[in-house]
């Protein structure tokens, strides 16, 4: 189904004031790596007991030596093609309201996170849909590798396979359209993307969420098990791969009603966020 989400690239200075800050180590998921100094160009580090560089955001200060603030990208993010394979400008997770006469969401960094841990990234809101083709919906986006001012950089994922969280969607959230995107610079438009296809844009490669979780839920999926709807611009190739894959954004959480002329309550989880 059809969603207006879009990024809000010129919010990100604003988002780094948009969360509680807290800071508490703790070990990563199953299937993790935790390795430590710089990253041998084209190849796996070595695991050990130092941070891990397949953590994209855990909202506890990423267990960095130095804390970082809780809804911030882990300085330690291996990229592929940049200098020492470390992110080189991590950014922020943020809310986005895309349409603020018909929606509103806000996030905070707080209890209790998934596993028993301390702390996860809440977003709650509503939606107003008047049925018009105008497709309201809020997000929640982690901006990976950014850059300030405009044009903003893309991050290159392909050392990784794919991407894998907790997810909570409480019985208190009521919308009907819910989905996971990563966004890529062919489906953006300018000055962050190339999309100059108009409403066809935005088509990002996702999938869909059809019910609340009621309670943490272990979400994994590789990158080729995402893909864009037929409704917008197909990209090349059409799958999460290649060109694609260098080239991606972020990764965001969409809710809204598709169309459906009424109201939603918004309300869920997102922890524990790894490559792999």
């Amino acid at each position: 189904m059809k969603s207006n989400f879009k990024l809000i690239w010129m919010a990100l200075p604003v988002l780094a004031m948009a969360a509680a800050v807290g800071c508490q180590s703790r070990a990563p998921i199953a299937t993790t790596y935790a390795v430590s100094g710089t990253p041998t160009p084209g190849a796996y580090p070595a695991p050990n007991n130092t941070f891990d560089y397949t953590l994209v955001s855990n909202f506890e200060g990423n267990k960095n030596p130095t804390p970082e603030p809780t809804h911030g990208v882990s300085t330690h993010l291996f990229e592929t093609g940049v200098s020492g394979n470390v992110v080189q400008e991590p950014g922020w997770w943020g809310p986005v309201n895309n349409f603020p006469t018909l929606e509103n969401c806000v996030m905070t960094i707080g209890p209790s996170g998934a596993n028993g841990t301390a702390n996860a990234c809440h977003l709650t809101g509503s939606v107003h849909d008047n049925g018009d083709g105008t497709y309201p919906s809020v997000t929640l986006s982690g901006y990976l590798d950014v850059s300030n001012p405009p044009p903003y950089k893309s991050y290159h994922a392909g050392f990784f396979t794919g991407v894998k969280f907790y997810l909570n969607i409480t019985n208190a959230d009521t919308a009907t359209d819910r989905h996971f995107y990563i966004p890529t610079t062919q489906e953006q438009v300018p000055p962050v993307g190339t999309c100059t296809a108009g409403s066809k844009c935005y088509n990002y490669f996702g999938y869909t969420f059809t019910s609340p979780t009621n309670g943490w839920v272990l979400v994994t999926k590789k990158f080729t098990d995402l893909a864009p709807t037929p409704y917008g611009l197909i990209p090349t190739p059409p799958t999460l791969t290649g060109v694609n894959l260098d080239q991606v954004l972020s990764l965001s959480f969409a809710e809204g009603r598709a169309n459906t002329a009424g109201d939603s309550n918004i309300d869920f989880w997102v922890d524990e966020v790894y490559f792999f």
